[in-house]
């Protein structure tokens, strides 16, 4: 399979990206959490696949952590994949294909996320719009230099 261009890559990505923020807004509206872990090695993709999830959500829904090596006791696949939490294994070979699979699949396991962003009603201005006026500011008086 041939690597996708840029174009190609953004026309995919960009659903995908709405139903992630349509998911960030029904998990606050909903109370849920989600929690989503990468494990790999060095440029296996995962930066650029936590972009992808992060880059449209709300800063202040969306945190990004950067965990320590994990021992060989702790990131143990047989023994801590289940079907409550289960693991998703992508190739990374090619890195939108892999960060579009995994997206893919992230969206997959959720449950149906629309809910309705709400209406914003901004009342009328008073009157028309006034002209800016720009000037040069004035040192504070007393303020030392």
């Amino acid at each position: 399979m041939s690597q996708l261009d840029r174009k190609e890559y953004e026309a995919l990505l960009e659903p995908m990206q709405v139903e992630l923020a349509n998911a960030a807004r029904w998990l606050q509206h909903s109370g849920r959490r989600l929690v989503v872990l990468f494990e790999g090695r060095d440029t296996a993709g995962k930066g650029g696949a936590i972009n992808a999830i992060h880059e449209h959500i709300n800063p202040r829904q969306c945190r990004v952590v950067a965990l320590p090596k994990p021992t060989e006791r702790e990131a143990m696949l047989k023994a801590t994949h289940s079907e409550h939490a289960p693991w998703t294994l992508v190739d990374f070979n090619d890195q939108k294909l892999g960060r579009l699979t995994l997206l893919r699949d992230l969206l997959d396991q959720l449950p149906e996320t629309r809910v309705d962003a709400p209406a914003i009603a901004l009342p009328p201005l008073p009157g028309r719009l006034a002209k800016e006026r720009h000037g040069v500011l004035k040192p504070i008086a007393g303020f030392p230099p």
